[in-house]
């Protein structure tokens, strides 16, 4: 019997903590200086101040960025910056300003309008002799999320270390910032498959966070959402569930949290019900899930198209074809606009959309559609990743389904080669790997072969102890009948 993986948990769930270095309003109503020179903070180019052409155009930009207008609040901030020239690189209260601005961007879901503003804040930090500014440290920690979320992790990676690193030596290692600079680097370390590295630091952070006295609500949910995540990721469904749950329960009844945070726990513990099979209680976190950020973050935001997607997987096993795809529609194009075509998140509507086609029979489509994820998977997360593993082995079973038998072996080779060299694959989807490999070998004569597979699979799920690995192995047309 030809076997497919269950879909592999959503990528991009993961949620990122910011420095809580705070900026408070001056008294008229525009955004403050951050305190002194000195121990940290930073202060204001006194000849700017009184350049009255800088100083109108940085208070109506300040108004325009109160008022929630930002395309318009950054044009009058370069206009600002035009107006003194180098100067304007020496001003550490346009990089805060620059920062922030950038801040609203990322809310918004729009990365390549945060990306510059927050390079130039980072450049004045570092050009007026704050290397080891905690402002620096906040804003290295900002353009490396930025970073991150558009894929490119390789940027990322010393922007984190270097925060990490600042806020070590100036706030020391068990406050709020520490940990929230460790989840932001393990964050890179889940997506780009260090599992072993990613789960020490995202322990670290949760441990620091429950600490706390008293203990930072927002923080501490952050933290136990991406270690669960990290947890599900791997297959660790009985450690994540519990994490996700606690999770769940410590949004709804803490006052003041951003609905945001219980949408993307909702989004999570229905992947793992949609995981378990079981569907009734997994549609209900997505159809939560997707409401709370319709409202809070709008229909485009890449957010809003994780829930989206979700969604539309649990319709397309319960048969509910047309509005999968149609779900499926809005997700691709909400991702595209705001992350681009070749952007793992994109790979992996499309690997839903494919995971669909495969459901309703529609190999051929669904054949284009993984191979276009391949290709984005290999390209971004290189062709070790446990993603690129799980689409090539996808793909396979397309090509097999379509009489490609030995299209359908070669995937499966280069998946098992590329399988020895990654221990981050999960043995679920190991096992299910060989025994598909297995299947296909049987029918070009090589049983011999397929034998030994089969016996190494066999193996591998009862060194699973506890884990009846067998649950996860789905037979395609059983699950389109469901």
């Amino acid at each position: 019997m030809l076997i497919v993986l269950n879909r592999y948990f959503c990528f991009a769930m993961l949620t990122y903590a910011t420095l809580f270095l705070s900026i408070a309003p001056g008294d008229d109503g525009t955004a403050a200086s951050p305190g002194a020179a000195g121990a940290g903070g930073v202060h204001c180019e006194p000849t700017l101040s009184a350049n009255a052409a800088w100083a109108n155009q940085m208070n109506a930009a300040d108004y325009l960025h109160h008022i929630g207008n930002y395309d318009q609040a950054a044009l009058l901030y370069t206009r600002a910056a035009e107006t003194v020239g180098q100067q304007a690189d020496h001003d550490l209260c346009l990089a805060v300003r620059l920062g922030e601005l950038a801040n609203r961007y990322c809310d918004q879901g729009q990365y390549a309008k945060a990306e510059p503003l927050c390079r130039r804040t980072v450049h004045i930090f570092e050009l007026t002799g704050n290397e080891q500014s905690q402002w620096l440290a906040k804003y290295l920690n900002q353009l490396g999320a930025i970073y991150e979320r558009v894929a490119r992790y390789d940027e990322a990676e010393p922007l984190y270390r270097r925060a990490l690193e600042i806020v070590g030596r100036t706030k020391g290692r068990t406050n709020m910032d520490f940990a929230a600079a460790q989840n932001n680097l393990a964050s890179l370390y889940y997506r780009t498959a260090r599992y072993g590295d990613a789960e020490t630091l995202f322990r670290e952070s949760l441990a620091i966070t429950r600490q706390l006295s008293p203990p930072n609500v927002p923080s501490v949910i952050n933290s136990m959402n991406n270690l669960a995540t990290l947890y599900a990721a791997q297959g660790r469904d009985n450690e994540a569930e519990p994490l996700f749950s606690e999770c769940l329960r410590m949004a709804q009844t803490t006052s003041g949290l951003k609905s945001v945070d219980e949408a993307t726990t909702r989004c999570n513990l229905g992947e793992l019900y949609l995981r378990e099979s079981r569907l009734g209680e997994a549609e209900g976190m997505f159809r939560k899930s997707l409401a709370l950020r319709e409202k809070e973050l709008g229909p485009d935001h890449p957010d809003t198209a994780l829930s989206l997607k979700s969604l539309a997987a649990l319709y397309a096993i319960r048969g509910r074809y047309a509005e999968a795809e149609e779900l499926h529609a809005r997700a691709l194009r909400a991702t595209e606009k705001a992350l681009g075509a070749n952007h793992p998140d994109y790979a992996f509507c499309l690997t839903e959309l494919a995971h669909a086609y495969c459901l309703e029979e529609k190999y051929g489509k669904a054949s284009t559609l993984y191979q276009q994820a391949l290709d984005i998977f290999e390209s971004t997360l290189g062709q070790k990743h446990p993603y690129v593993i799980v689409t090539m082995h996808d793909l396979a079973i397309m090509e097999y389904h379509q009489k490609h038998f030995v299209e359908a072996e070669s995937l499966l080779h280069r998946a098992m080669n590329a399988m020895q060299q990654a221990p981050e694959v999960s043995p679920k989807h190991a096992a299910n790997i060989m025994l598909n490999y297995a299947s296909v070998l049987r029918v070009l004569k090589r049983k011999q072969e397929a034998k030994q597979l089969e016996a190494r699979a066999k193996k591998l799920q009862r060194s699973q102890a506890g884990v009846d690995a067998t649950r996860f192995i789905v037979d395609i047309r059983d699950l389109a009948r469901k």
